[in-house]
């Protein structure tokens, strides 16, 4: 159906959780056991304990050291003795509601339907819930243009949101997947601005009903500083603090593409430029 994925955008907004669990009964007595030779560890070499944090058990301790990433948590000591695998399982994916939505009537142009080149031939049909190279799946549309949509995805192997651009499929030049391949060979860096340009973390081809698309799986930033100054300021701009910090992040970043990656970004402005922080700092950097 062709609106299916402008009525469930609007349903589904609650994030995604993964949540661990034991496959078989000798998954869970083998963490047993694991469990109480921790607890004779923590009895011998007591570990300092944060002043915030009262346990009232050893367990309970060791279930916090576990959240805080101790190098001693039962996932070290589990995989130190061998015992099991504790990499997280693949996630199954989302199911989707399939009614109870609002139609909207198939002769009115939305988004990307509204460009004068727009075909809808070029584009491939995403649907949310979708799944592609058997690791995305699709939750919502972040965005569009004139040779690509752009969608946030579930990744199911990696437990992680990403943003799946996927390109129309009579696309001439492709230059933005040939520069991430080229960034990759600089890449780990010790750079400062090395962390402030965004990564690909996959690439692969979605066969459409027209033809061909490349996808390329990057990681999701928060909204451009253009679109935050629309949404949050209502353009009234930002504090000085704030535009300090952008500026100084910016300018990490082009030292890094210019002396490490030997590139140029020719399309610097706001709207091309995203932060890339927790949704806590950018409430407090914008006053609420």
């Amino acid at each position: 159906m062709r609106n299916d994925w402008r009525k469930t955008e609007k349903r589904d907004t609650s994030p995604f959780v993964f949540q661990p669990h034991l496959h078989s009964q000798c998954h869970f007595l083998l963490t047993q056991v694991v469990m109480a030779l921790c607890r004779i560890v923590l009895r011998r070499f007591p570990h300092p304990r944060p002043s915030n944090f009262l346990p009232s058990s050893s367990a309970s301790y060791l279930q916090h050291r576990m959240l805080m990433g101790s190098s001693w948590t039962l996932s070290g000591l589990t995989t130190k003795l061998g015992l099991f695998s504790t990499a997280s399982p693949r996630s199954e994916p989302r199911t989707f509601p399939s009614q109870g939505f609002d139609f909207i009537d198939e002769d009115q142009p939305i988004e990307d339907e509204g460009m004068p080149e727009y075909r809808p031939e070029h584009f491939y049909p995403v649907r949310l819930g979708e799944v592609f190279n058997n690791r995305f799946q699709t939750l919502a549309k972040l965005g569009y243009g004139s040779s690509s949509t752009i969608w946030l995805t579930r990744d199911l192997q990696d437990h992680q949101y990403v943003a799946l651009k996927i390109y129309i499929h009579n696309s001439v030049h492709h230059r933005e997947l040939p520069f991430h391949e080229h960034l990759n060979k600089a890449l780990p860096s010790k750079h400062m601005g090395a962390g402030n340009v965004r990564k690909l973390l996959d690439s692969f081809e979605v066969v459409g009903p027209h033809g061909k698309h490349i996808a390329l799986a990057l990681q999701v930033s928060q909204m451009s500083l253009r679109d935050m100054n629309t949404v949050f300021m209502k353009g009234r701009g930002f504090d000085e603090e704030f535009v300090k910090s952008a500026i100084k992040e910016l300018l990490e970043a082009i030292d890094f593409l210019h002396t490490e990656v030997q590139a140029v970004h020719t399309d610097v402005h706001p709207g091309a430029t995203a932060r890339e922080f927790s949704t806590k700092r950018v409430a407090e950097c914008l006053g609420f």
